[in-house]
């Protein structure tokens, strides 16, 4: 038994005094439902009861999908009522688009609710721990990952000429508003993932193991990131292989860093990347993303983007906890200062 988990007794002289004659006891006070322990890395750091990770993801899976199904019902029943007709074509429309964001950044508010309502923990241990959330460190991410991805893209259009082809500029009725909602609102969507799957579900589902740091963040990596895979839907091997990929990728920099900040900035990097660069090629249709087994759009190439991602993932890492141990350091050298 570790010294956080023995029972905690009070000397003699520090308990509180017996009632005196005609005097009720005072009521025993419940046990906290949840707590944080700071001194633990990001992912081992959330102690609550055992039931609380299971409710906690039912509430969200079932609010994840539900939404997105309100949305698509009455964007049907929208389109239906402006046009006279039923939605024609396939893939995302600047709409459904829209519509299908705005419902995974409810997983933001949504993620961090259900972690104080349900786990009893504080909203902010899905965000970081032992240091504050620093914007800073998202914007200073997010412009590497940016900067990596789009390269490798790049690089990737000139060695082949079938993605050439394919990746044509068509600038057409759905271009300009299909980039535009990329832009304000792939941050969003991005970042409601995250929260729900890195910041939220990976701690609590760890919590079950509560002795061992490393254990604890084992098992909430391996069921955290096998849950993201499945949520996408492929059911091309492939691409389940780097949506899972993809989710362990974000656990890494969560714990390596001590919060998500570079986590968040990994996957709105990457989803901004490949949404814009859909939005300019689809012309006057919609961006369609094929997971299926017959017609999906995986391949061999996965592995090369698993292996673009790792090398992202180990930049932002290093230079994530560099510049905790600075922090780190400047703490520790401005505390002599107050105490004097």
């Amino acid at each position: 038994m570790t010294s956080s988990d023995a029972p905690h007794t009070l000397p003699a002289t520090d308990r509180a005094p017996a009632p005196s004659a005609g005097q009720s006891p005072p009521a025993p006070q419940a046990p906290p439902r949840g707590s944080v322990l700071p001194d633990r890395p990001f992912g081992a750091h959330v102690r609550t009861r055992w039931w609380a990770p299971i409710a906690v993801l039912a509430a969200l899976v079932v609010i994840m999908f539900s939404t997105q199904i309100v949305a698509g019902i009455l964007w049907a029943i929208g389109t239906m009522a402006l046009q006279g007709t039923a939605p024609t074509g396939v893939g995302l429309s600047p709409s459904l688009m829209l519509l299908t964001n705005l419902c995974l950044a409810l997983l933001i508010p949504v993620s961090l609710l259900a972690l104080r309502w349900i786990a009893g923990v504080p909203w902010r241990a899905a965000l970081t721990v032992s240091r504050p959330f620093s914007w800073d460190r998202v914007l200073r991410s997010a412009l590497i990952v940016l900067l990596v991805i789009a390269l490798a893209l790049g690089a990737a259009l000139l060695a082949s000429p079938d993605l050439r082809a394919a990746g044509t500029v068509q600038i057409g009725a759905s271009t300009l508003p299909l980039v535009l909602i990329a832009l304000l609102t792939t941050p969003l969507q991005a970042a409601g993932e995250e929260v729900m799957f890195r910041g939220t579900l990976l701690p609590l589902l760890g919590s079950w193991i509560r002795r061992r740091p490393l254990g604890a963040i084992i098992l909430g990596t391996a069921l955290s990131t096998v849950l993201f895979g499945l949520v996408h839907g492929a059911t091309d091997p492939w691409l389940a292989l780097y949506y899972t990929g993809f989710g362990l990728c974000g656990a890494l920099l969560a714990i390596a860093t001590g919060g998500i900040e570079a986590s968040i900035a990994f996957h709105v990097g990457n989803n901004m990347v490949f949404m814009l660069f859909a939005a300019l090629t689809v012309g006057d249709g919609g961006i369609v993303i094929d997971r299926s087994a017959e017609g999906g759009a995986g391949g061999p190439w996965v592995l090369g983007m698993l292996g673009l991602d790792l090398l992202v993932v180990a930049v932002l890492a290093v230079l994530g906890r560099r510049r905790t141990r600075r922090e780190l350091r400047g703490r520790e050298g401005e505390q002599p200062a107050t105490s004097a």
